[in-house]
């Protein structure tokens, strides 16, 4: 996806989003993403670039209310092993085909450009999006699941493979700063 298809993506997700709700209060999926606001500290790990093993990462991760609270802009800087990692996501709930969506653009070696769909997932208080990728080392696509879960004292941050049985791939957990 080059930036004229992000940027693209982007404005089709808040329009998809927003259009139709912005007289309207927050939703309850709505209301649960402000549980990421803040400025948070941010450590785990994940698969080397060329995913032969794990990595740890260290960084920070912010994430605001934009467009009257209807999404949260999350952005993460840190590294990744002892590569330099940024990435900048934007992330709704699409009150008309009840899912949240994603959009997200990574600034590291492959400088990854992405869109994900999921649900609210009520029993582990939090919200699941998937999205289909090439893996940039071997050509092979996959589907990726990312499991974001808001705690009392801080959230977590699971990344999966799709595979039987899942195969993680990341974790990630932030605490506020």
């Amino acid at each position: 996806m080059n930036c004229r298809q992000l940027a693209l993506s982007v404005a089709l997700l808040a329009t998809s989003c927003a259009t139709t709700q912005v007289a309207e209060p927050l939703s309850e999926q709505h209301a649960f993403l402000h549980r990421f606001v803040g400025d948070w500290s941010m450590t785990g790990w994940g698969l080397a670039q060329n995913e032969e093993g794990r990595v740890p990462f260290s960084g920070t991760f912010r994430c605001k209310p934009i467009l009257e609270g209807r999404f949260i802009q999350m952005e993460t800087e840190g590294t990744l092993g002892e590569d330099p990692w940024l990435a900048n996501a934007i992330v709704g709930f699409d009150l008309d085909r009840k899912v949240f969506q994603s959009v997200s653009v990574t600034a590291n070696g492959t400088s990854l450009a992405s869109q994900a769909t999921g649900t609210f997932n009520d029993a582990r208080d939090g919200f699941v999006v998937s999205r289909e990728s090439t893996n940039p080392a071997t050509g092979e696509s996959r589907t990726i699941r990312y499991e974001h879960r808001a705690l009392d004292d801080r959230f977590e941050l699971s990344i999966f493979r799709q595979a039987d049985p899942p195969e993680p791939i990341g974790f990630y957990e932030c605490r506020a700063r």
